[in-house]
């Protein structure tokens, strides 16, 4: 639901995205290069159709058929393409971490004193 009357549907949207993870891509998939990510976007795109028969709890509708209800409410993509990425280069602590944006993360421990690409 949009707007505040779906406020409280966070945890059910993150608990079925973690749900839909370890059913699909646990083992996770294992690629050589770049190019492997195609086989990934396609097993993405299979486990995709597969949900859209499922049913939620004691729904009477599935997955699929509530989307092309939802679908026509969504909004339109932004035409124009922006780049969203920030890119920084903090140095590894003694404790092999990194702070980005006020935020520390931990990294391989050969990694300390050096900076890195984050």
């Amino acid at each position: 639901m949009p707007g505040k009357q779906g406020a409280h549907e966070k945890g059910g949207v993150e608990g079925e995205g973690g749900r839909f993870r370890r059913r699909w891509f646990v083992p996770v998939p294992k690629i050589a290069d770049i190019s492997g990510l195609a086989g990934i976007n396609d097993r993405l795109a299979a486990a995709d159709l597969a949900e859209d028969a499922r049913h939620i709890d004691q729904r009477v509708s599935t997955i699929g058929q509530d989307f092309a209800l939802e679908a026509p409410l969504l909004a339109a993509l932004p035409v124009d393409e922006f780049d969203i990425a920030l890119t920084t280069t903090p140095q590894v602590d003694r404790y092999a971490r990194i702070t980005v944006r006020q935020a520390l993360y931990s990294v391989p421990a050969r990694l300390i004193g050096q900076t890195v690409r984050a």
